[in-house]
This record gives structure tokens, C-alpha cells and sequence, in this order.
């Protein structure tokens, strides 16, 4: 693994941990965990069935994708032109919440945390 995504995961851990806030985890993450664990797709340590299960034993929330999350718009538009990627984005944008990524083409968007 390089340093800098070591430090960065490192950071991100440090956030999570530290936090009083609750965590929220996009339904979009799950789905993109999904797609890329399909057969075919290097194995997962959980089964995509169970994620949704795991992170709530982890005390972390899965807000539901709403119409109003799905139209609301990020300016400015993210680098990343993958569905996933701007859905969210507009979820963050219509909840007022920051996201979290490990994602270099989203890093530097203003609705993503950083420290």
C-alpha cells in the first residue's frame, strides 16, 4: 500500500473514531461494493448480502436515496463520471453531510471532508 493512502486511511479512521456525529453510509457505496464483488470479481470478506447488516452492527446509519437526492445538483461537478460517484454527492448535498472517500477524483470537492 502506498504512504499516502496509508496516511489518508489513517486520517479517515482518526475522523470516524473521534466523532461524536453519527456515521452515515450511502446505499451507493453498497451498491458500487456490489458491482465490484459480482463473480467473476475478487472475493469480499463479507457477502454483498450481509453489508447492509455489517455497518449497522458497526453503529453506522444507512439513509435512504431520496427524489430529492437524486436531482440536486453538485457544483461544482465532479471529476469522476461514475453514477455512483455523483449520486453521493447530491445525497450529501441535499442532507447536509460531508462525504468520506478514498476517491483522488472526488478528494478535493468541497462537500468532501478533509483535515
Amino acid at each position: 500500500m502506498r504512504a499516502d493512502v496509508h496516511r489518508l486511511q489513517t486520517a479517515i479512521a482518526s475522523m470516524l473514531t473521534e466523532r461524536s456525529d453519527p456515521v452515515f453510509v450511502g446505499v451507493a457505496s453498497l451498491g458500487e461494493i456490489a458491482v465490484r464483488t459480482r463473480p467473476g470479481k475478487p472475493d469480499s470478506p463479507v457477502p454483498p448480502a450481509e453489508f447492509g447488516g455489517c455497518l449497522a452492527n458497526a453503529g453506522c446509519q444507512l439513509p435512504p436515496i431520496k427524489a430529492t437526492d437524486v436531482v440536486t445538483e453538485v457544483p461544482p461537478a465532479p471529476a469522476s463520471r461514475y453514477p455512483f460517484d455523483r449520486l453521493l454527492l447530491a445525497q450529501c448535498a441535499a442532507e447536509g453531510m460531508r462525504l468520506i472517500t478514498l476517491d483522488r477524483s472526488l478528494a478535493g470537492h468541497p462537500l468532501c471532508a478533509t483535515r
